[in-house]
């Protein structure tokens, strides 16, 4: 049977209703091993069909959520707890948790539909040098003013006193937009290039992971895959992996580092642990944090409603004004602690039930579906910032979804629309004024 088959993910969706169903005996332990199979399972398929594809882009996205997917794995399999802080989470949460993740895969690779192309068209729209210049200015201004603060040189990551704007990462907004409006010629390269490269390194400098991966997945989309094969793109994730991997452990012991006193063995041992020392497994844990607080009163339905009017009001509204339920990463850390973050689906099922998690496997598969095959370049500028934006929205808040990617299509529209104006008028409108054909 042919995995775009949906036969196959309608089949995967009983198993998972009959596990839920199942759950009601509370045998948590082993059906979470059996979700937690079904999960890496279905991960496994969504990457699988993006490499026959032969798409780098989705192939990258795939493997990302892969890694959140990996973690019930640890939780079921090892019986490993999957953070550091310390909560009342049990078991019962990280079933519910790893639940509602595979049925937002189930969903998502339902409603993907990928063509194999050994080429996507670009969206490169064409030379526009006021563009291009107002991008480059806006773009320098977020890169030296983003972060600013203390470095991990000074006294190691989270434990130095750094001002991150929540502006940082438009710069890859403004960054798309150079590369779209240049003409290709060599200062215009040497600009861009320049300012990505300053960009990594100063968030490196101050700790930041997300927004190299965010920044090296724009790039990957923009320039390397007309360049490069599948094969060496693959090398090449992998060997990105490596260096994040490694960088992750160096900033969490910088401190030692740069004394010289570095205990590798404890750094690399994964013997004798109880728990998981890593981004993937925080952020699985404040997920399931959130089913601990409904099971306990804190977010009832009325409070799920108010979550949901908060969280959409963030669109229009910096975060420092709307309640604090509406941000549900640090809604009630005061009681039970969390590092922040929190899986996009799990979210969702918080603000909407079981449908919300639908739905936005439903958007997810669209925008991943038309990343195969751009239908325009409205569709294909939201796309990007879309699949650049994964790491960001999928794993910490999915606000990002609408208020990033949509103030970033919003503006490209007012460009595109102020340029045909201006190209209307100058080579038509003004032609005939005072004959009323204008």
């Amino acid at each position: 049977m042919k995995i775009e088959n949906k036969q196959i993910y309608v089949f995967l969706f009983f198993l998972w209703m009959i596990l839920k169903l199942v759950s009601l005996l509370e045998f948590y332990d082993i059906l979470g091993k059996i979700a937690a199979l079904l999960l890496l399972v279905i991960n496994g398929l969504l990457i699988y069909r993006a490499y026959s594809a032969r798409n780098i882009i989705l192939i990258i996205g795939f493997i990302f959520m892969g890694m959140y997917a990996t973690i019930p794995y640890y939780v079921f399999y090892l019986h490993m707890y999957p953070s550091l802080r310390a909560a009342d989470c049990s078991v019962s949460h990280f079933f519910e948790a790893t639940m509602i993740l595979l049925l937002f895969q189930i969903f998502l690779a339902y409603f993907c539909n990928f063509q194999r192309q050994t080429k996507i068209p670009s969206i490169k729209i064409g030379a526009d040098r006021i563009v291009w210049g107002v991008s480059a200015v806006v773009a320098f201004l977020i890169m030296l003013l983003g972060k600013r603060g203390q470095t991990i040189l000074e006294g190691g990551y989270g434990a130095t006193e750094t001002q991150n704007s929540n502006l940082n990462e438009y710069f890859i907004i403004f960054i798309l937009l150079m590369y779209l409006y240049s003409s290709g010629i060599r200062f215009q390269k040497i600009i861009f290039y320049s300012l990505v490269f300053l960009y990594i390194i100063k968030n490196l400098l101050y700790g930041g992971r997300i927004e190299t991966v965010e920044v090296g997945i724009l790039l990957i989309y923009c320039v390397t895959r007309y360049k490069f094969s599948l094969r060496v793109h693959m090398l090449l994730i992998v060997a990105a992996f490596c260096l994040i991997s490694l960088f992750g452990l160096l900033r969490s012991n910088i401190d030692f580092i740069l004394t010289g006193h570095i205990d590798w063995e404890k750094i690399l041992s994964f013997e004798n642990r109880d728990y998981l020392e890593s981004n993937e497994g925080d952020v699985f844990y404040a997920s399931s944090r959130m089913f601990f607080l409904i099971e306990n009163g804190y977010l009832d339905v009325i409070d799920r409603i108010n979550a949901f009017f908060s969280f959409t009001g963030l669109i229009f509204v910096p975060s420092s004004i709307v309640p604090d339920i509406g941000v549900l990463a640090s809604y009630k850390t005061n009681i039970y602690n969390s590092g922040g973050g929190g899986l996009a689906p799990i979210y969702y099922f918080v603000f909407l039930g079981y449908l919300g998690v639908i739905l936005l496997a439903f958007f997810c598969g669209k925008i991943f579906s038309s990343i195969s095959c751009p239908k325009n370049k409205y569709l294909s500028f939201y796309s990007i910032l879309f699949i650049s934006m994964i790491p960001r929205w999928f794993a910490y808040y999915p606000i990002h979804l609408t208020k990033f990617c949509a103030y970033g299509l919003l503006l490209f529209c007012v460009i595109e629309f102020l340029r045909n104006k201006c190209f209307y008028e100058n080579t038509a409108c003004y032609k005939h004024i005072g004959t009323g054909r204008c």
